[in-house]
């Protein structure tokens, strides 16, 4: 049995032209052949062992490697100027033995025969490229270049061209975003926390006294500061200076703030006089004076805006570690909606526009007042179907449209509670052509006429964009139904079609599309979305367009801004980080009402 542990290399018949090599580790003659460490030369598959039948079996050979002796080739000289020699690299000698070992290699190496099943050829062969960490060490310190095998060995920054520091640094425009800081940077100087943390030096008693490094008296700073640098703090004033502020110092300027800040018009006169001694524009309260704003009526406090996500924080803040729920802030919502409402349809002016309609003013009662609910499947939705059940109650005739009723089972949770609450008390919920059809019976049916219309088709977290394209279709007829009515429109936080952050309108085939409404009601505080479309436009609008699409969307109307108290107290208010600590004060009312003053730099006057 001289076939064992030889490499054989067999052809197999079934299945057709598949060749394997192995070694034979058992012959049994005339029944099989075992084979073992088995590889599949068409897929290199390895099979620990296999058993072939001789009539499974083409043709059988030995299998010998053809070990192909690699040979040096010494690389191109350098293109570098001669270095001086180290005399402790040694690079030819260490090519010298690589050629040698390459030799004994190959003359180690059989040339044909059978062997006797054992590897012939090491498992480690030694390569020309292969240098011991030494010789590449000396070779680094001489200067001298180590060979290498051609792959990233060029420069990859041969193909780099320079870098244009002058072309990127103008795609920075720093003025607009200083611009943008400047104008979201609402908090005084006296609630900034710049220095209340500052440690005094030692040696000083806490602050109490100088450090031997301070001067009693102040140096003038050597570099005055420009005139038109609002950056203003007390960590740059102690850095133009040639020491810092100790802690003594902190607390004085703390003190002199709190004690202006206690008495009228004294801040105003402090900053005039620093303003005119320095050169200083005036400080952050004139800053926030001097901007648009909302202010409540009759405290004229002012009602800082929130963004969308900032509202929804503070309601996830509310339910999850306060314990007001949502049913709870939808009829806290509600209710405060539906008084405004009833309010509205007092307002002279709605009593005016339908008493030229043929009715008279003094026959308008909130019997004969039908008031529309244009709702959507979102939270705004959801109080405005609430509100319509506070004004069934007080007898208020009140069409309800939510958009999307026809699937039911693809309504919210709270809105599909709010439908069923709705319909137990004996109202009706419409889709938008069962609310076409019934406004027609009614208009040649009854006396009553539509009087107010109340939008909450989008709320706060979806835009028109992202609704199905049927629902897009149905708001779309809806708005353009509601804008040539002519009852009076209340919108819920934001008209439709204004985006809550940005008081970007929708462009919608070219056209700006959103609900032009005569009230608008804030839940719990104003969005920023509100007072950016109503602040005029940041650049004029085109040439012999005046309303172009960079006009603001309250540009010419005159809306009445109401808002709510959905429960959210102080409390929340400081859980929530934002600037506003307490919130909104409300006194002892749960709805305010809202005007918005323009910033005075652009021709208005403040209106106290």
């Amino acid at each position: 049995m001289d076939f064992i542990g030889l490499q054989m290399l067999v052809t197999v018949k079934d299945p057709p032209g598949v060749r394997v090599k192995g070694t034979v580790s058992e012959v049994t003659p005339g029944q099989s052949l075992v084979l073992s460490n088995v590889f599949h030369l068409g897929s290199s598959k390895w099979i620990p062992r296999l058993t072939l039948e001789p009539n499974n079996i083409v043709d059988l050979a030995e299998y010998k490697d053809e070990v192909t002796p690699e040979t040096f080739t010494a690389p191109d000289a350098p293109l570098q100027a001669p270095k001086k020699r180290n005399r402790r690299a040694r690079p030819n000698k260490a090519l010298k033995n690589g050629t040698a070992e390459d030799a004994s290699l190959e003359a180690s190496l059989p040339q044909g025969g059978r062997g006797k099943g054992w590897r012939q050829t090491p498992m480690l062969q030694s390569t020309s490229s292969f240098q011991p960490f030494k010789a590449l060490k000396r070779n680094g310190k001489a200067g001298n270049g180590v060979l290498d095998n051609g792959w990233a060995s060029e420069d990859v920054t041969e193909e780099m061209g320079e870098f244009d520091f002058e072309g990127e640094l103008a795609k920075f425009d720093k003025q607009t975003i200083f611009n943008q800081m400047q104008k979201d940077d609402l908090v005084e100087e006296s609630d900034r926390l710049v220095s209340h943390n500052r440690k005094a030096k030692p040696g000083t008693a806490g602050g109490k006294n100088y450090h031997h490094t301070e001067n009693v008296l102040d140096i003038p700073a050597a570099t005055p500061k420009m005139a038109n640098d609002f950056w203003d703090s007390e960590t740059d004033n102690a850095a133009l200076g040639p020491e810092r502020l100790s802690g003594r110092d902190v607390r004085s300027s703390q003190s002199m703030r709190r004690t202006d800040s206690n008495r009228p018009n004294a801040g105003k006169r402090s900053q005039s006089r620093k303003a005119s001694a320095s050169g200083i524009p005036p400080t952050s309260r004139a800053n926030l004076a001097s901007q648009p704003g909302f202010y409540l009526v009759p405290s004229q406090r002012r009602a800082e805006p929130v963004s969308a996500l900032q509202m929804l924080n503070l309601e996830n803040i509310a339910a999850n570690e306060i314990g007001l729920t949502e049913d709870m802030m939808t009829e806290n919502a509600g209710r405060g909606i539906a008084e405004v409402a009833v309010a509205a349809l007092c307002d002279p002016a709605i009593q005016i526009r339908l008493g030229a309609g043929g009715i008279s003013a003094s026959a308008i009662s909130h019997t004969s007042s039908i008031i529309v609910v244009l709702a959507g499947n979102n939270k705004s939705g959801i109080r405005a179907v609430a509100a319509a059940r506070h004004l069934g109650n007080k007898g208020v005739s009140v069409l309800v449209c939510v958009v999307g009723i026809e699937r039911e089972r693809d309504l919210l949770e709270d809105m599909r509670q709010q439908v069923r609450i709705f319909k137990n008390l004996g109202g009706r919920i419409h889709n938008k052509i069962e609310l076409f059809e019934q406004l027609r019976k009614t208009s040649h049916s009854s006396s009553a006429t539509v009087t107010l219309i109340i939008d909450a088709l989008l709320g706060l977290a979806i835009s028109f964009e992202e609704l199905r394209t049927g629902d897009q279709a149905t708001v779309y007829e809806l708005i353009e139904w509601a804008n040539r009515n002519e009852a009076f429109t209340l919108a819920v936080d934001v008209p439709t079609g204004i985006d809550p952050s940005t008081g970007k309108v929708s462009i919608i085939d070219g056209g700006r599309l959103y609900v032009k409404p005569r009230y608008v009601v804030a839940m719990g505080a104003p969005k920023r979305g509100l007072l950016e479309a109503m602040a005029p436009p940041l650049r004029p609008s085109e040439e012999g367009n005046p309303k172009s699409l960079s006009a603001p969307a309250a540009d010419n109307d005159d809306w009445k801004l109401f808002i709510i108290d959905i429960g959210l107290g102080a409390a929340v208010w400081k859980k929530a980080g934002t600037k506003l600590r307490r919130g909104i004060d409300f006194d002892d009312k749960w709805v305010l009402e809202m005007r918005y003053q323009g910033a005075t730099g652009q021709g208005e006057e403040p209106d106290y």
